[in-house]
């Protein structure tokens, strides 16, 4: 089944109707696309739905919206946003999510060490079942971390992903990930492999929750391209970015994220597993919780594999 065929089956096999749908308010925008909470005036209960705002959509947004509708759609990872259905077809194709009642992480920022390592194990166990299922994130940032109001991490904003058909995978330098996110090789001429790209956005996204602001850049990040040019200088210069008062486990952890060495993390898919094994995230966990966390989250080896907001 095509993408464009699968994101048009799933319109059918949604109970939501949109002419039940309310207006509520509009929970972002973008120059690419428009998030509003809605009403279901039948049940009551509330959606995201996001709408693609360029007209016409070219060709290669179009794959783009439809490969994110199936990576939603096709889930079964608590810590990614659910899919709720979608709407229409072509420049009107509208994907309808769950509404997470809470922030982002980085709207919650500074986040105190134990707080966030519980928000770090979540992310990292919804980049093991993305990247069990062989797809890349691609835009790992605070803004696409949501954590609803019971702290549960929701990994939205699968625009950019991508899933890997052969052995080696790479983002080219310009593509995916906002600026003051992209990994130090990102930056660079040459490409960079795609599992490493997520870990280093997962790492500033960390510090950052850990900091309050983009730990180089300010809350500038992505304002203009030209701010990559310090971070490509602090790569550079090879200077960590931990403040002085973060814990020593702290501090190890994001080094191990941020690595600038793009030979030294080409094995990303073991280092995600040893993430989740660092003092950090083991130290911080209740035995039980950490537990059922991990219960919840459906793991497949990439070879058994069929394959926001």
């Amino acid at each position: 089944m095509s993408s464009s065929s699968a994101a048009m089956s799933s319109s059918s096999e949604s109970s939501i109707k949109e002419a039940n749908l309310q207006f509520v308010k509009i929970i972002s925008n973008s120059q690419r696309a428009i998030i509003r909470q809605l009403r279901d005036r039948c049940t009551g209960e509330f959606h995201a739905v996001k709408e693609f705002v360029d007209r016409p959509i070219s060709a290669i947004g179009r794959l783009q919206i439809y490969r994110e509708n199936e990576y939603l759609r096709d889930s079964k990872s608590p810590f990614i946003v659910k899919h709720r259905g979608n709407f229409g077809e072509g420049d009107e194709f509208k994907i309808v999510l769950e509404y997470v009642d809470g922030s982002n992480i980085g709207s919650r920022s500074p986040i105190p060490e134990p707080t966030l390592s519980r928000y770090a194990h979540q992310i990292l166990l919804g980049l093991k079942y993305l990247h069990s299922k062989r797809i890349i994130h691609g835009d790992v940032n605070p803004e696409n971390i949501l954590i609803d109001s019971e702290g549960q991490v929701k990994i939205c904003g699968l625009g950019n992903s991508e899933k890997l058909h052969g052995e080696t995978f790479t983002f080219k330098r310009w593509e995916g990930t906002s600026y003051g996110y992209r990994c130090a090789d990102k930056l660079r001429e040459y490409p960079c492999n795609g599992y490493a790209s997520d870990i280093w956005g997962f790492g500033m996204t960390i510090l950052h929750g850990h900091i309050g602001s983009h730990p180089i850049m300010g809350p500038y990040t992505n304002q203009n391209p030209k701010f990559m040019y310090k971070l490509y200088a602090w790569a550079e210069k090879k200077k960590p970015l931990t403040p002085e008062h973060s814990s020593e486990d702290f501090k190890k952890f994001i080094s191990r994220c941020l690595d600038k060495k793009p030979s030294d993390r080409s094995q990303a898919m073991k280092l995600l597993e040893d993430l989740l094994k660092d003092p950090f995230i083991v130290n911080h966990q209740d035995g039980r919780s950490a537990q059922h966390l991990s219960d919840q989250n459906p793991h497949e080896e990439s070879s058994s594999s069929n394959s926001t907001v």
